[in-house]
């Protein structure tokens, strides 16, 4: 069994971003005015159904924090503008506004659906982007729209990538918006035949972390957690139960998607180690887009049994990284991820390394090294507090990160499409 995968595998900055975060005691509160608010739309506006988803050393480490949020004060109150496309699953984390309430309250946050109104009209576009809205904006999807028709003082986000493909080629298909007659052209003299950005494009950022994506984009791709679905409540991350009042040893809930799953679903069913009556077990034969289809647990009872499990098993499906993981840590419940021949190092958030989730190298591994915390309630606890205090940490400063980033754009950018060249 172990216990931990290392950060700093991919060269010094994401060493350097781990022990930024993590080295630093630094308490945050997620009790923070966000001032989030949402555009209303009319119901015939509304994207968000199922037609419109997406399938697809110290002192060192203080003054870099001293930096990072050395703010202009002038700034404090000012607008970001997120402008999120309607996909329901993959967006969760922005539509939600689950990510804003770790906001350190340096910026109001204004969140607009791109529907078609503004997404098929370029001139409802330019009022929206340049009149509207003219401060900071942050362009959640695959950014298109905005890189087509570029603002200024943006940046923007690729999400629902699982497999890490944006930007590459493989077996000689370009992902994303380069290759032969597209947007932007490619680097095929790179092994990964990269996509070639503009410099007005950087840094961007992404959700599913690939060390391919560092490989290629260095410094210039940044990452962002996958967060829990829509679906998912929102709980008071600070008044969870405790895991001596949970009544179930782990839970089981999956599709079964991955060779991984099958094969840990055959082991729990023939497991001796952990009672069956202290296992929530139920899984599906696939997966469906919708989180209420009838081989799903329902979503409330999804998050009961979440928040009444001490441990969640989170085997991969098409990534590593998926809404089960962090809907785990919501509840308080420490998931389990399987390292085979290091997969975590290449696919997962350096910074989860100090999460206090546990890792085994095989499933096999899985029961007796449960087991094993469970015969200790106080080391027990201590995990579970800091997996929670981690978590705070955490998505406060990937929130802050994405400030930074836009702290870093010019105002406004000449020749772009709220400044065009006269």
């Amino acid at each position: 069994m172990i216990d931990t995968f290392s950060p700093c595998l991919f060269g010094a900055f994401f060493c350097s971003v781990y022990i930024l975060f993590f080295v630093h005691d630094v308490t945050y509160s997620t009790n923070i005015q966000t001032h989030a608010t949402v555009t209303n739309l009319r119901p015939s506006e509304d994207p968000l159904n199922e037609n419109n988803e997406n399938k697809i050393e110290q002192d060192d480490t203080e003054t870099l924090i001293h930096k990072l949020d050395n703010n202009d004060e002038s700034k404090i109150g000012e607008k970001i503008t997120l402008y999120i496309e309607p996909a329901r699953t993959r967006n969760s984390l922005f539509l939600s506004g689950r990510l804003l309430k770790y906001s350190t309250g340096r910026y109001r946050y204004n969140t607009v659906i791109l529907n078609n109104r503004l997404s098929k009209n370029i001139t409802a576009f330019r009022n929206e982007v340049c009149v509207v809205n003219p401060g900071y904006k942050v362009f959640v999807g695959h950014g298109e729209l905005a890189l087509r028709n570029w603002p200024g003082n943006a940046i923007w986000m690729v999400t629902g990538d699982e497999a890490g493909d944006w930007g590459l080629k493989r077996r000689d298909k370009y992902y994303g918006l380069h290759g032969p007659g597209n947007m932007f052209p490619s680097n095929n003299s790179h092994p990964h035949g990269h996509i070639i950005l503009p410099s007005y494009a950087k840094p961007w950022f992404r959700q599913y972390y690939d060390n391919r994506q560092v490989e290629v984009f260095g410094n210039d791709v940044r990452f962002i957690p996958l967060g829990s679905r829509l679906e998912f409540p929102d709980l008071d991350i600070d008044n969870l139960t405790p895991t001596t009042n949970r009544k179930y040893v782990y839970s089981f809930m999956v599709g079964l998607t991955d060779p991984s799953r099958e094969r840990l679903h055959n082991l729990l069913l023939a497991d001796t180690h952990i009672a069956k009556d202290k296992a929530y077990i139920h899984v599906s034969a696939g997966w469906h887009p919708n989180a209420n289809h009838e081989d799903y647990v329902k979503p409330d009872t999804y998050a009961n049994v979440m928040q009444n499990s001490v441990f969640s098993l989170c085997p991969k499906g098409h990534s590593v990284e998926q809404f089960r993981l962090y809907e785990s840590i919501e509840a308080g419940a420490i998931p389990v991820l399987e390292n085979p021949q290091g997969l975590l190092e290449r696919k997962m958030l350096p910074e989860f390394k100090e999460s206090g989730i546990l890792v085994v190298e095989r499933w096999e591994d899985a029961p007796k090294a449960m087991n094993d915390i469970l015969a200790d309630k106080e080391v027990l606890q201590q995990r579970q507090n800091k997996l929670l205090t981690w978590y705070k940490k955490f998505m406060t400063m990937k929130l802050r990160e994405i400030e930074v980033a836009l702290e870093s754009k010019p105002v406004p950018m000449a020749n772009s499409i709220c400044n065009p060249k006269t």
